[in-house]
């Protein structure tokens, strides 16, 4: 009844003072208003007290779209107010004030007792592009900050930014770099742009997220009553992340790649004699023995003779498998010859001599899951890993490249490949998680991936760092790449621990994995990962097993032990990601949002509600080999 009272006394105020406009240029719809304005239109819809939605679109284009990432509608009655003077309408719900200037549409965004989250600021920007079978926009959005905030989200980039203040972030698929068009502020709100192509954000000069095309702004303002229920707000639209068995929070065991089932069983083996905890074991490529059989959903009998046999007797000694699988497929298989009678791939060849398949197509997805299926899930696999989820098109390994290659492909099922440029993986991951769920809705699922997208949580898929190079810098860059990932909702992320490659991607140990220096990083790193949502160690040019390390083995031993003794804890905050939207790798203002020391703070975090990490990120006894100069 108070808040009754409270807009009814507002609204006779209006009117006795003479402000109510008697032309309003806004029409209420479900949940919301729409404004016209003189060179485009803005839409205005509450998906729950603290949620709306804000769209604005030019006069010829139209503001309806099938969202990939939001999954909740609008039919749900909100209790909302509205009233209007001459130059503004005012939207208010029990959590949320909403004054829109009537003549610019913009927006600013307040809480109950009128103190600002954040503003729009400028007319909006629509600047007509063109690409191959696509004409529309390029979209911009001016925001006002206040000047005592600091931001977080946007995915997973190597930048080694914690705080995105006065800084800029493409948002654009790559080896290392996996997208999330979602932030956080520590005024407790958030904002997730709802857009799929090429997008910035920048707060150097100007505030503005700017995407590359798009027929409408669009995007979803969250706030909340601290940083959690800002991202709860943001599972609310775009789905909870499931919860893993709990087998998949032990160690992960993997390497690039096992050759044969003698070394991989070899391997587990040592690992229960040893009595050293683990609980799964990962196949890498090649398993199809051959690049033209690339990723065909098939173990190569010379190598694998007895695939059910093998996954039984890790099953008996309570191992997991998990299996390498590929959006792309080498010409010798029979998934690539029926994708391709049915022209469901790709032009380009990539590095291997494969193809990529269409997976924004429904029946593509089907065609994939039905080998997935019939060549691997019947053998008992447990666990998905899809590599090259960019996709990496032609060894496309940076932002630049990647854009530049996939764009080159002009369309996809859905579109333009400049208008979806970012969201392969999110489709992909939803239609894999779809069947499994539909074959079996009793099995949790588990799925890898090497990007991200908004909304991927729902899939039970987890992303890992990428091809990360062996050095100490590449190692420091991993912490705010992981927190800033879970800050942006997504909460699941794991890297290579030891780094995928010794002397490449700005790796620097040369002389091979029996180098003190590189094993002292290892050690680092295994230290660091043991405190990650996922504890996985992978990597090429040298063998991952933990006795393998030298002196540094009984410490790697020590630090699998605690991962086992914290499963009970880790657990238990899982469970909380799934029932509660918690996340579990946070920086430190998620907990201690009023200390502003802890803005800036890139090299420490919380692991939950009550573990503080601190990595160690330098050498402590053996200096490691300088880069080389060019």
């Amino acid at each position: 009844m108070k808040f009754i009272h409270y807009f009814l006394y507002l609204f006779i105020t209006l009117i006795f003072s003479g402000c109510v406009s008697r032309a309003p240029n806004y029409r209420t719809i479900n949940n919301g208003i729409e404004i016209k304005g003189k060179s485009f239109n803005t839409r205005i819809i509450f998906y729950k007290e603290n949620i709306v939605r804000v769209v604005k679109w030019p006069e010829e284009f139209s503001p309806v779209k099938i969202s990939l990432s939001v999954v909740r509608d609008t039919s749900n009655r909100i209790k909302y107010c509205i009233f209007s003077t001459d130059k503004n309408v005012f939207l208010e719900t029990e959590k949320l004030k909403l004054t829109v200037n009537r003549k610019t549409g913009n927006i600013n965004f307040e809480d109950k007792f009128n103190n600002t989250y954040i503003k729009e600021i400028e007319i909006p920007s629509f600047k007509k592009v063109v690409y191959s079978g696509d004409t529309s926009f390029s979209i911009k959005q001016n925001f006002e900050l206040s000047n005592d905030e600091a931001i977080y989200g946007f995915g997973q980039h190597q930048d080694g930014i914690i705080n995105y203040r006065n800084s800029s972030v493409v948002l654009v698929q790559s080896n290392t770099d996996a997208v999330i068009p979602f932030f956080i502020s520590t005024r407790n709100y958030g904002i997730l742009w709802d857009n799929y192509s090429k997008t910035i954000f920048s707060d150097k000069g100007e505030t503005f997220l700017w995407s590359d095309i798009g027929d409408q702004i669009d995007y979803y303002f969250i706030a909340g009553k601290n940083l959690d229920s800002v991202i709860s707000g943001y599972r609310f639209l775009t789905g909870k992340a499931p919860l893993y068995g709990k087998w998949a929070y032990g160690y992960w065991q993997s390497k690039e790649h096992y050759e044969n089932q003698f070394e991989l069983m070899n391997v587990a083996k040592k690992y229960r004699n040893l009595k050293i905890p683990i609980d799964n074991i990962i196949q890498d490529w090649d398993y199809w023995n051959g690049r033209e059989n690339w990723s065909g959903m098939f173990f190569d009998k010379t190598l694998f003779p007895d695939v059910e046999g093998m996954i039984k007797e890790l099953h008996n000694m309570n191992f997991h498998i998990m299996i390498s699988i590929w959006p792309a497929l080498g010409p010798n298989t029979s998934i690539y010859k029926e994708l391709h009678n049915k022209g469901f791939l790709y032009p380009p060849t990539g590095w291997a001599g494969f193809k990529y398949y269409d997976a924004f197509n429904p029946e593509a997805n089907a065609i994939y899951y039905k080998y997935l299926k019939n060549g691997l899930l019947s053998k008992g696999i447990d666990a998905w890993w899809i590599d090259s989820t960019e996709p990496d098109v032609i060894n496309a390994l940076t932002k630049e490249s990647e854009e530049y290659e996939l764009k080159k492909m002009g369309k996809n099922f859905l579109g333009s490949w400049a208008r979806y440029l970012n969201a392969y993986s999110l489709v992909m991951t939803d239609a894999l998680y779809k069947n499994l769920r539909k074959d079996n809705n009793k099995k949790r699922i588990f799925i890898l991936t090497r990007s991200t997208f908004a909304g991927q949580q729902r899939s039970a898929a987890t992303t890992w760092s990428g091809d990360i190079g062996a050095n100490w810098n590449v190692f420091r860059k991993q912490i705010t790449a992981g927190i800033n990932h879970s800050m942006a909702g997504v909460p699941y992320w794991t890297f290579d621990i030891g780094a995928f490659v010794l002397g490449a991607y700005e790796g620097v140990f040369v002389y091979g994995g029996k180098d003190p220096a590189y094993q002292e990083l290892y050690t680092r790193m295994f230290q660091f990962g043991t405190f990650c949502p996922i504890f996985r160690s992978h990597g090429s040019e040298t063998p991952r097993e933990i006795w393998e390390f030298g002196e540094f083995t009984p410490i790697l031993i020590k630090f699998d032990n605690l991962r086992y003794r914290m499963l009970p804890y880790i657990y238990t905050m899982a469970w909380l990601i799934t029932e509660k939207n918690y996340t579990l790798m946070r920086a430190l203002a998620m907990d201690f949002s009023y200390d502003k020391n802890t803005y800036n703070l890139a090299d420490q975090y919380m692991f939950g509600s009550s573990i503080m990490v601190c990595p160690v990120t330098e050498y402590m006894k053996y200096r490691p080999p300088e880069p080389s100069i060019p």
